[in-house]
């Protein structure tokens, strides 16, 4: 769970070390060239709430970005949280995503002009994600709506599935950019000339 620092305050939780006196210094900082706000992340799965990270994170109306400080080589980093805002954007379309889109780099001495390019970059890589995933969706709907009418045997997650025909096996799985598609013979159909001449003349018909 994510509160902000006032909200933290009055939980009366103990924080690690001195992280959160560091992280209110660094927003402290930012908020000398750049809208900022310190956030805490707190466990909330046992009976006790515990403190587990703070961060600084830019205002923003629809993206969670957060700045974060090397303090021993001085260097920031400006970083996207996109969890839960995609279903359909796998780790390498991700990267090859972020790769392709000019990036800035990190630096050492704040100023409002470095900390807008990240800003920048992560508004037209969120755009362009989302492009890919819309395109996906769409794919996905109409690949299963192509196997409504069909036998499919699914899996429990209903991500992937067979179908058993004339001795051929069709299969799929669903992927986060992806269909994969794979057609075999059966594991108990006999490999022999008289059983590929009758599936290439489509004569094939297997034992019920």
């Amino acid at each position: 769970m994510y509160l902000q620092l006032e909200e933290f305050m009055q939980l009366g939780i103990q924080p690690w070390g001195n992280e959160l006196q560091l992280t209110i210094k660094l927003a402290e900082e930012v908020n000398k060239f750049y809208p900022a706000y310190v956030e805490i992340n707190v466990d909330t799965s046992c009976t006790t709430k515990t403190f587990q990270y703070a961060q600084v994170c830019l205002k923003h109306d629809t993206l969670r970005i957060s700045i974060g400080k090397d303090w021993r080589n001085k260097r920031f980093n400006v970083i996207w949280d996109r969890a839960g805002l995609y279903s359909h954007i796998s780790t390498y379309t991700y990267e090859s995503e972020s790769k392709r889109i000019e990036r800035p780099g990190n630096f050492g001495i704040l100023n409002t002009k470095k900390i807008l390019a990240w800003i920048n970059y992560y508004e037209v890589l969120s755009v362009e994600l989302r492009q890919i995933e819309n395109q996906m969706t769409a794919k996905e709907g109409k690949f299963l709506q192509s196997l409504e009418e069909l036998p499919v045997t699914w899996s429990l997650d209903r991500k992937s599935g067979t179908i058993l025909s004339g001795g051929l096996v069709y299969s799929f799985c669903i992927k986060d950019s992806s269909i994969a598609q794979k057609i075999e013979i059966h594991y108990n159909i006999e490999h022999n000339l008289a059983v590929f001449q009758a599936m290439a003349d489509n004569k094939y018909k297997a034992a019920q």
